[in-house]
């Protein structure tokens, strides 16, 4: 009896163990067990070479929306098998996330480590996931982290490799992306992940502030139209101005672009409150809103609300919307600004031709304004193509209603080819620099 007892506990305490240290699903280790046995690796590296692989799956969501969260199970059960299949015992494999798994390959080098991950990245693609009656096409990003000195910590390493999964990510379907300390598009992720940390203290202390910059027309005789672009300022821990370069792709990352767009409609309308008389010489202010906010019920609650307490005259108020932003949700941007135009606002479509270009979508969109992308103006002077680009945009936003505004534009002779084109405003440091909103006053 006692004998039986012990085993039966025994056998209670290992199936406990193994639960508690490995996913349900895969069976591979999970997220706690995988960092626990890492530690141990790095204890006794003693100069072996070790690779850090982050393997994620594309379209994972899509595949368990669409197949319900059995068939998302049976996906990554499916891959596991397959990277189970491929490996020897000595590496260490784990499902850190959803649609996360890692390798710790032991003994490797980078190159060595790159082929495997190639030829595994191609088994993934290869292997198709059969749900019922449909069929899916499996993509991979990985990223990888070569290392082989034991003074990296486990939060270094994984954010290192994260950072390079990412770049693959960014980087297009079925990439594959070694971490290096040179790579400069690895070093903006780090500086993101960097930045998505210091959010809370940019809001907190009063370390944003506004700027603005002129949109003046390029007809000589129209020249006292001019009204400026809300531009968003950030300074750092020290009060010095930095460019919000990092900063806002750490906002985008977290989703937290909504509370931007809010501090800075709110502040402006508070300072056109504040300086009734400036305002009213101008033609107005373009505010920028953010894909985020042109999705959130929330947010457009917010602005319904704001401007329908407000005073000032909201016809001088344009909400700018990048092309891309109104390509991917052209429904909910045409709803968004269906509602926001009964305030009499305006609306600006912001970086034409640096996405998709669609004059389809540009028809249904109830904008007034055409912004041309700089990209197109700033060399137009050495390119043709880029003057009949410029040409053919201008000529449609015209045949559509729309008054169209060139970015970059940087001299005189840029201005004078927009003026013998037609187009009718510009803005660039040609026509005036970005300066503080209080200058304004």
């Amino acid at each position: 009896m006692d004998r039986a007892t012990h085993t039966m506990l025994q056998k209670m305490h290992e199936k406990l163990v193994y639960n508690a240290t490995h996913d349900p699903v895969t069976q591979l280790i999970n997220h706690k067990e995988f960092i626990k046995q890492f530690k141990r690796e790095l204890s006794r590296l003693d100069g072996a070479q070790y690779v850090l692989c982050n393997i994620e799956i594309q379209d994972f969501r899509m595949i368990t929306n669409t197949c319900g969260l059995a068939g998302g199970e049976a996906l990554i059960k499916q891959l596991a098998d397959l990277l189970k299949n491929q490996l020897h015992h000595r590496q260490i494999l784990a499902r850190l996330g959803d649609n996360t798994l890692a390798i710790l390959l032991r003994n490797c080098s980078a190159e060595a480590a790159y082929d495997m991950a190639r030829k595994l990245q191609s088994r993934l693609i290869d292997s198709h996931f059969e749900w019922r009656d449909k069929s899916y096409a499996i993509g991979a990003s990985i990223g990888m982290l070569p290392f082989n000195d034991n003074s990296y910590d486990i939060a270094s390493l994984l954010q290192k490799v994260d950072s390079a999964t990412l770049s693959a990510k960014n980087a297009g379907r079925n990439s594959i992306r070694i971490f290096q300390k040179n790579d400069q598009m690895l070093k903006s992720q780090l500086n993101t992940h960097d930045w998505a940390g210091r959010i809370d203290q940019v809001l907190n202390n009063d370390r944003l502030f506004i700027r603005c910059q002129k949109i003046a027309a390029i007809d000589p005789q129209k020249k006292a139209h001019c009204h400026y672009e809300i531009l968003l300022g950030v300074k750092d821990e020290n009060g010095k101005v930095i460019a919000p370069d990092d900063f806002i792709p750490a906002v985008e990352r977290c989703r937290r672009m909504s509370e931007i767009d809010r501090w800075v409609v709110l502040t402006v309308l508070a300072w056109i409150e504040q300086h009734p008389s400036v305002f009213e010489a101008l033609d107005g202010f373009s505010i920028n809103l953010s894909g985020e906010s042109m999705n959130s019920e929330d947010f457009l609650a917010f602005l319904k609300n704001t401007l329908a307490s407000s005073n000032i005259a909201l016809e001088k108020i344009t909400f700018e919307v990048t092309e891309t932003v109104a390509a991917e949700n052209v429904y909910f941007t045409q709803q968004f600004i269906k509602q926001i135009k009964r305030y009499n606002c305006k609306f600006s479509l912001d970086d034409f031709g640096s996405g998709y270009s669609s004059y389809s979508y540009l028809k249904s969109l109830d904008v007034d304004f055409l912004k041309i992308d700089g990209v197109f103006v700033k060399d137009m002077l050495n390119n043709s193509t880029d003057v009949a680009i410029v040409r053919s945009m201008n000529e449609i936003a015209h045949s559509l209603g729309l008054k169209t505004i060139a970015e970059y534009v940087e001299n005189d002779q840029i201005h004078a080819l927009l003026h013998e084109i037609g187009v009718d405003y510009a803005q660039g440091w040609g026509v005036e620099k970005p300066m503080l909103l209080s200058e304004l006053a």
